[in-house]
């Protein structure tokens, strides 16, 4: 259940982040935005913690192929988002984009984890060691 918890504090922290940094950018500078990002990578850190562990727990021979594969997905999310951000900000703008940063955290995250919470045991099989 920590992973709920850190995926519903990601989405306040980007919520707080991306709110924050366009009131600022029309005034003066404030140390609340990096406050919001510091809130969602504490969230992220918890949820990557977790499943991370929870994953190698349940296919210990597979741990190496599992942090391959968690690397892989955050590089190619880091290469490919600065592609379309600055276009989605641009249309969007920044406090409205909070709201598509909060559907695609539901939507790829919450949704899934707790669908894993519901039928993970059945999804593993009986060849896992998890319960």
């Amino acid at each position: 259940m920590a992973e709920l918890f850190g995926i519903l504090l990601t989405i306040c922290g980007m919520v707080v982040f991306l709110v924050r940094i366009e009131q600022a950018a029309e005034g003066h500078w404030n140390v609340t935005p990096i406050v919001g990002a510091g809130i969602a990578a504490a969230g992220n850190q918890i949820v990557t913690t977790v499943l991370i562990t929870y994953t190698v727990d349940c296919y210990p021979d597979e741990a190496g192929s599992i942090g391959v594969f968690v690397t892989f997905v955050r590089q190619t999310w880091g290469f490919v988002g600065p592609f379309w951000f600055p276009d989605m900000f641009e249309s969007v703008g920044l406090a409205n984009s909070a709201g598509i940063v909060v559907a695609l955290l539901v939507a790829v995250s919450l949704i899934l984890v707790a669908i894993t919470h519901w039928r993970g045991h059945k999804m593993r099989g009986e060849m896992s060691g998890c319960m």
